[in-house]
């Protein structure tokens, strides 16, 4: 409800504007689970018109826990289903009260937290804390982008398909009946609504944080999450140097290609899902920017640039013999076989260090 009884956030606001609101998440345990065990955990976050049941991917999984929670609050009109956009509403939404006297809060996020915490400090659930995972498509996908990404000290990486990267790119504005149209608004974060909207802001503003790793593709026919979001997305990705390997296609929000089936670089739909799972948030790892094999998004218009292509493709590196001391960090790092040349140039900023006593551009 409106309440913080721990005392986590000194503005005031609590986890809705009004009492005792409804908020459901589901745990499954590994397909074989041995209660002695540690297990990495999955967070997977529905898409729009979904619930806790995450499009059926809150079923038990072969070696992890997986946590579905539910981006739903009966009192939300404003989308058909319930849905924050996995953020929060203006603290007067629902009432009579003028929304430019109120203030945009994360009350989503802030429950999200909330249940993180407690799933991560069940005693008769052993979860290793540095293998968080996040999943999801969609809405599924901003939630990592807004969300998940602000929170390096809790997921190591995510995985996600056709996300919103910048909810007010919309063309109907159709989430800010939610939070206000009027551009002066601002949020619990301190900045207006249009600029905690956008995840290519929030990534460009914090060069020096080690966000988690992130693989995504999305497609150049998408209007539901327009393409035009995306390009200008991918370079702020790229310039602030936060790797991670990002996609464009062919099709639609729905249906089209997948890079499992388009690019050579993988060689099942299992690779690519598993390839975040080797990431932990206790290892170091390399982010290439500046990549020269990258691929072109073009400026926003589906027919301009590459039709489908990738930044970051063929960067590949080996996790497990990393030294990553105080004097010395250093890896095996190669261009994957489906490369169309042998030979490549890329920056390679180091992320995530956990030993190497580093200063921001040395």
């Amino acid at each position: 409800g409106r309440f913080d009884p721990a005392g986590r956030y000194p503005d005031g606001y609590g986890y809705a504007n009004r009492r005792s609101v409804p908020y459901i998440f589901r745990i499954t345990t590994p397909t074989t689970w041995i209660p002695t065990d540690t297990y990495p955990l999955l967070a997977c976050f529905h898409y729009f018109s979904d619930s806790y049941f995450c499009g059926g991917h809150s079923v038990p999984e072969a070696g992890r826990f997986v946590l579905a929670a539910d981006d739903y609050d009966p009192l939300i009109t404003a989308n058909l289903y319930g849905h924050s956009m996995w953020y929060g509403y203006n603290a007067n939404y629902g009432t009579w009260r003028a929304p430019t006297d109120g203030i945009v809060v994360n009350y989503t996020e802030r429950r999200l937290d909330w249940i993180m915490e407690w799933t991560l400090n069940r005693s008769g659930l052993k979860m290793d804390a540095n293998r968080v995972y996040m999943k999801g498509g969609s809405m599924g996908g901003a939630a990592q982008w807004h969300y998940g990404i602000r929170r390096p000290d809790l997921f190591a990486a995510g995985e996600t398909a056709v996300p919103a990267v910048n909810l007010t790119f919309d063309p109907n504005n159709r989430h800010f009946s939610l939070w206000g149209h009027e551009p002066a608004i601002t949020t619990t974060d301190g900045v207006t609504v249009g600029v905690r909207a956008d995840a290519g802001a929030y990534v460009a503003a914090h060069p020096e944080a080690d966000l988690p790793i992130m693989l995504m593709f999305a497609r150049k026919g998408d209007v539901d999450v327009p393409w035009g979001q995306d390009p200008p997305f991918f370079q702020a990705v790229d310039d602030s140097r936060h790797g991670g390997i990002l996609y464009w296609l062919q099709g639609d929000h729905v249906s089209g290609e997948n890079p499992w089936q388009v690019f050579a670089e993988w060689s099942s739909e299992t690779e690519y899902l598993e390839w975040v799972y080797q990431f932990a948030r206790n290892a170091s790892y390399p982010a290439f920017s500046r990549f020269s094999l990258n691929d072109n998004p073009g400026n926003g218009d589906p027919a301009n640039g590459d039709p489908r292509g990738g930044f970051n493709r063929f960067p590949r590196w080996d996790m497990v013999t990393i030294s990553d001391t105080a004097t010395v960090w250093a890896m095996t790092v190669r261009l994957h076989s489906a490369a169309p040349v042998i030979t490549a140039t890329a920056d390679i900023t180091p992320r995530r260090l956990q030993a190497l006593v580093h200063t921001p551009g040395t």
